[in-house]
Formats: structure tokens, sequence, C-alpha cells
């Protein structure tokens, strides 16, 4: 699986946490991420430039989930079944996550599928940390780790 960030080249200061998620996630569910570097401001523009980038890491063959306020909402457990159900699939699977700016249009175009995280506004660092954590909590549920308590 591979996480699409489009945002600081650094990852932003929330980055050491959700490398800290990233490698405490333990195959099937392990995540490659890739930072896409954006300029804050800039308008369509620089949300252009920056999908440009973004999809130059998608393939023709990769199923796409596009982290949208618009998608679905998923409760930890459904997400887990969604999610275990699209890994043991024949894509590859890649979440985008759009900048400070929000995804471009051909982000979501590209995409099969949308997840919301929350109708909210969330800064773009914390929705970051937020998918990691999530990323790990499902993987737990497969070892019948006891992180995640219903």
């Amino acid at each position: 699986m591979r996480v699409i960030t489009i945002g600081r080249a650094s990852g932003g200061e929330w980055a050491p946490a959700v490398e800290a998620y990233r490698r405490r996630t333990r195959p099937p569910w392990a995540w490659d991420w890739v930072v896409v570097p954006a300029k804050n401001q800039g308008g369509p523009a620089a949300r252009r430039q920056a999908a440009t980038a973004a999809l130059a890491h998608i393939r023709p063959t990769d199923f796409v989930i596009a982290l949208d306020e618009r998608g679905r909402p998923y409760t930890t457990r459904e997400l887990h079944r969604w999610l275990a159900g699209l890994l043991g699939g024949p894509r590859p699977l890649v979440l985008v996550l759009g900048g400070a700016e929000g995804l471009c249009g051909a982000i979501t175009a590209r995409a099969d599928a949308t997840w919301s995280l929350s109708p909210l506004t969330w800064p773009h660092e914390l929705a970051i940390l937020m998918v990691a954590e999530q990323l790990y909590r499902v993987s737990t549920l497969d070892r019948g780790h006891p992180y995640h308590r219903d």
C-alpha cells in the first residue's frame, strides 16, 4: 500500500508521529509514504501542479482512494473490512491526501473511491496523522491486538 500526501517536502511537523505509526504497521498493512511537495498558496494553478506530481506516482493498475470530506465515512471496523478486501485484490492500493489547498479535480477524477475522515475540515498534517493512526489501528485488528477497543 502507498499513501501519497501533498504538502511540505519534510512531511511537516507531525511527520515523526506519522512515521512512528508507519513503522509499527505490519504486512499486509505496511505502507510506503510518498510526500509530494506543494506550495501552501497559489490557488488552482498550485493544486494542478501538485496533482500532476502526485499522479506521476500512481500507476494505471492502482486502486486509488482519495481522502475527501465528501467521501464515505467509515467506522474502524467498516474501514478494516473494506481495506482488507482491497488489499487482497489484484490492484495495488493507493491513498491520496490533498494539501492545504485541497485535492485537485484530476485526483478525484482518477480516484476509484473516496474516504471521508469527517465532514469537518482538518488541518492537512493532522489528517495525515489520523490516516496513519487508522491504518495502524485496522492492522491490529487482524492480529487480535488489544489496541482497538469497541
